[in-house]
């Protein structure tokens, strides 16, 4: 396997057209004598075809049979393992709630998935959510042959969002034949079972028409739990209660804010901190072996000692969900005469990722109030509260499995593509003479459908909790005696306890079904040419050029409308029924955060229907201008300019550019330096997406610092500008003559982004204020008035000043024909990241390289693979390091927190092939080993309280332990 920078099999890069320019193309191949073209390559490092070329762009190409070996059944996985990606996105990894939920999305140098250009055979795909990102799972992987990677420099050429850089999915041609697989996996300890199936033809359609089509599933079951992983023992940070660092690592953390069962929140009152059981009764709050001060963390317990709970061990849920995804993709091609060819091709698609959320009933003060006289409150606690008059008091729970209810998300995500197109070649005497001439017009739509089943209802939970007796000595809703009309139907619940409230009560307070649907569509025309416009005093000059076209659009809805026309009730003002006050409602304890979003129906979800559309008029150039040919210290000197303007609705027009030098000095050396302007305009998301999500927070206008979850508001901004990128890229190539199959390289990378299209982040926005006291900041928070805690946060996209990665990559590999009939390949991919490093309005720069705590950005990582076969038996080996990091880079080792370290980590993979059959049929068997060695992941600690304690960074690091693929493989 070979850098795509020296020369690969034909690549048609096709192209669509609409019927019009189809009957122009034919028109013209009717003219024109007769003949085949030359051999002729192209890379995704340029628009232009020539023989041997190379591009002064960085190019790294896989085969499918070497991204298959190194993690079977899914593609991305097989990615994470390239140098140039960090943070892809998966479906174990993607958060269940996010519209990326289940998608696998490419994201080149973590700069995100919207800054990553993915092509399918050369031309753009629909997105597969409002973010802008494309799920490469419903690519037809049965057709893939090979993936290549550019990274930096690709706007000019490819279009805008290529800032990070492109990735290529390239297909087979002229595919022929049969070809039927199906594998089958498991987790050593029997979970996360997995399958795939795929059925692959080709065939030829009388003289000129060929037919490639295939259709391939797959499926993975969730895991549930943490059971036989005996590596997690709930680390997480606690805050230090004397003197030395802030937080302190340490294993068997819970909570010391919430239970399961419901821990009293009354300070100053004999009732504080009193835990309710399973039974109901109740006992004082247990602390473990280590308290952090109050407002900290959590609490630190040995095994089964103490009180308190971490939500990861009894979630309910899914530690990861299950994933079903399918294929159809139908390609056909007719050629009209030697030079000219027209097809269609269909691609669709569909996936759906079924998880088990956290949600929990009531946790950490946004629950609600359990108030005096309530029929469910034990004996003793009554008597309390009568005695010393205390009115009401919060309850902080968290939601167990033994409450019955459990909250799910599914995630639908469909989507069609339709391209026509064609593809000529020119053969005339005039200047056009052997150009290619490529068009296409596609037309893509996409549905991304979240499901949300069970989930609390804000504008029910208050009115249940507040139960009391009627004048019979039922227990009702005291809501439903002030306004039988609107709350009769109410169901009083019992959250006293673990497990105590009635199916009826849990029916009541929970939703059957929401969903948010978006629609997105993606419409897409293309004309563009490339050739040799003369022949230079060093070689001949080539040129491309074309123009582009494109629209995209969003319709997101919500529903059922039944649902959503409610709205969360306020809370009841204290005079009510008095002369001139409002009338009692008989609805209190509404927690602010309710409040404060009125048309919140579920907790912390305030999806709103959004509309909108943009489109792009592009034309661009590119050049390839020979400068020296076989001189002394130049074998060959290679200028390579490009340039692009995109007229975008909204936000006007837009330079990209490249310019670009490649110098082969010898035939063992060439050097190669691209310095490139890339850009990128806001997602449809970004534009117009607005909807409400739960966050945690440090809040340090309280001393100590307070810990609790709040609202943020994230998404739309339309008056963002487009972000420009500029990017260097400087490396050197090593191909010795004297060591045949032996191939080096290594490539010096700079993107500095101007204007950086991002979220703040609520924990800055709330530092911003708090602590640097910017007032932009401060307007974007709002506080209750009476407890002054945070109800809502405004974490809208905006213009940030500045992004910057920095980062060498090192490439090596050497085949050879070994004696005896045997074969090897060797591998070795690695990536140091100097810099990546953000920078907000009025905060000081953020630099994150080598954060794989909380971050996934290690400053080093590899991977070496080495394939080794002789006769029937193929032998595969693989192995993974992730360099050591920081567990968060905001934080001091000996001042903020004990120990700031995540361990490095190896993890080995091994794989065989055996290969049989006769002339007419051939198989092969294949088994693989993922984790072979059954490596733990790192700590990582960290505790937040919506979730609890981190499992690990499940990004990064391999939690799954050892797992094996059988697979089988027939052609004929």
């Amino acid at each position: 396997m070979k850098r795509s920078s020296i020369q690969l099999k034909p690549s048609r890069v096709a192209a669509a057209v609409t019927l019009a320019l189809a009957a122009g193309f034919a028109a013209s191949a009717r003219a024109q004598d007769a003949g085949s073209a030359p051999e002729e390559i192209t890379v995704t490092g340029s628009r232009i075809v020539r023989n041997g070329m190379s591009t002064p762009t960085p190019v790294t190409a896989v085969t499918a049979d070497d991204l298959n070996m190194m993690a079977p059944g899914n593609v991305i996985k097989s990615l994470d393992l390239l140098p140039p990606f960090f943070m892809n996105e998966a479906p174990d990894t993607a958060a269940s709630k996010s519209a990326s939920a289940g998608a696998a999305n490419v994201n080149l140098r973590g700069l995100g998935a919207n800054r990553t250009l993915v092509l399918l055979d050369g031309r753009r795909v629909v997105p597969s959510n409002r973010l802008g990102a494309v799920d490469i799972n419903l690519f037809p992987e049965a057709m893939l042959e090979r993936v290549e990677v550019v990274t930096g420099g690709a706007s000019a050429a490819y279009g805008t969002d290529a800032v990070a850089g492109v990735v290529n999915f390239i297909l087979k041609k002229d595919f022929e034949g049969f070809d039927v697989h199906a594998q089958a996996g498991a987790t050593e300890r029997s979970d996360g079972e997995n399958r795939e199936f795929s059925f692959a033809y080709g065939t030829p359609l009388g003289e000129n028409g060929h037919l490639m089509t295939s259709l391939e599933g797959y499926a993975a079951h969730k895991i549930e739990t943490l059971e036989d992983r005996d590596w997690f023992q709930s680390w997480g940070l606690v805050t230090n209660p004397g003197a030395g660092p802030r937080d302190l690592v340490r294993p068997h953390v819970v909570s010391n804010t919430y239970t399961f069962g419901g821990l009293i929140d009354a300070p100053g009152t004999p009732i504080n901190r009193l835990e309710f059981l399973p039974d109901g009764t109740t006992r004082p709050f247990q602390n473990g072996e280590l308290v952090g001060r109050p407002g900290g963390l959590g609490t630190q317990t040995i095994p089964n000692g103490g009180s308190g709970v971490d939500p990861v061990t009894d979630r309910g849920g899914s530690l990861v969900p299950s994933d079903e995804r399918a294929s159809l993709f139908v390609h056909y091609t007719y050629d009209v005469s030697d030079n000219t060819s027209l097809y269609a091709q269909l691609l669709a698609g569909t996936n759906e990722v079924n998880s088990v959320g956290t949600l929990p009933l009531g946790i950490a003060g946004w629950a609600g109030r359990i108030y005096s006289g309530n029929p469910f409150l034990p004996a003793n606690v009554q008597q309390l509260m009568t005695d010393n008059n205390i009115p009401s008091f919060l309850l902080q729970r968290y939601h167990s499995t033994a409450d019955l209810a459990h909250d799910r998300f599914v995630t639908d995500n469909d989507t069609k593509s339709l391209t026509l197109g064609a593809d000529h070649e020119i053969s005339s005497n005039g200047f056009f003479d052997g150009w290619n001439m490529k068009a296409y017009a596609q037309l893509g739509k996409n549905d991304n459908k979240i499901t949300e089943i069970d989930f609390i209802r804000t504008d029910r939970l208050p009115e249940a909790m507040d139960a009391v007796l009627d004048g019979n000595g039922n227990i009702v809703c005291r809501a439903s005696l002030f306004q039988p009309q609107n709350y009769g139907n109410c169901v009083p619940i019992d959250l006293l306890g673990q497990g105590r409230a009635s199916r009826a009560a849990l029916d009541y307070v929970t939703t059957g079904d929401q969903f948010i649907l978006a629609k997105t569509e993606q419409n897409v025309a293309e004309f563009s040419m490339d050739g040799d416009v003369a022949q230079g005093w060093a070689g001949p000059i080539s040129l491309a050029f074309g123009a582009a076209w494109r629209e995209e659009s969003i319709d997101q809805t919500i529903g059922p409308d039944d649902l959503i026309a409610l709205s969360t009730p306020l809370n009841e003002a204290a005079n009510c029924g008095q002369a001139g006050a409002p009338a009692c409602t008989g609805i209190r304890g509404v927690p602010g955060q309710f409040a404060a979003t009125p048309n919140e129906v579920l907790i912390f979800t305030n999806v709103q229907p959004i509309q909108g559309s943009y489109n792009v008029a592009e034309a661009f150039a590119e050049s390839i201008v020979p400068l020296v040919a076989d001189k002394a210290a130049a074998k060959g000197l290679d200028l390579n300019v490009a340039a692009r303007y995109a007229d975008y609705s909204g936000s006007g027009g837009i330079w990209a550019w490249k310019a670009g030098l490649d110098w082969r000095i010898t035939d063992a050396v060439r050097l190669r330096t691209t310095r490139s302007r890339d850009i990128r305009a806001a997602t449809l998301s970004e534009r117009f997406d607005r909807q409400g999500v739960g966050t945690s927070v440090n809040d340090s206008r309280f001393n100590p610092v307070q810990n609790y979850t709040t609202t943020q508001i994230i998404g739309g901004n339309p008056n963002l500008n487009p972000e420009e990128a500029d990017t260097l890229a400087a490396g050197i190539v090593f191909t010795p003559t004297k060591l045949d199959g032996f191939e080096m390289s290594v490539d010096y990378y700079e993107i500095d982004i101007a204007g950086a299209l991002a979220q703040v982040g609520v924990q800055v926005l709330v530092d911003n204020c708090e602590i640097r006291h910017i007032a932009d900041s401060c307007a974007k928070i709002t506080r209750d008035p009476t407890s002054q805690l945070i109800t809502v946060v405004d974490n809208a996209f905006i213009n940030q000043d500045a992004a910057r990665v920095v980062g060498t990559d090192l490439e090596i590999g050497y085949q050879k024909q070994l004696g005896g009939g045997g074969n090897l390949s060797v591998r070795w991919l690695s990536t140091w990241l100097n810099e990546w490093s953000t920078t907000a309005l009025g905060a000081p720069k953020r630099d994150t390289a080598g954060e794989t705590g909380d971050g996934s950005l290690p400053d080093f990582k590899s991977t070496t693979y080495l394939r080794w076969s002789k006769g029937k038996l193929g032998v595969f080996g693989q192995e993974r390091f992730i360099g050591s990091g920081m567990l968060d880079f905001d934080d001091v080792e000996g001042v903020t927190i004990d120990d700031n370290s995540v361990d490095s980590r190896y993890y080995t993979d091994a794989g065989l092939t055996w290969d049989g059959g006769r002339a007419d049929l051939s198989w092969q068997l294949t088994f693989n080993v993922q984790n072979l060695f059954d490596r733990d992941p790192p700590v990582a600690a960290a505790w937040a309280q919506f979730s609890g304690t981190r499992v690990t960074n499940d990004r990064l690091f391999d939690f799954y332990g050892r797992r094996y693929v059988v697979g089988m493989d027939f052609k004929f």
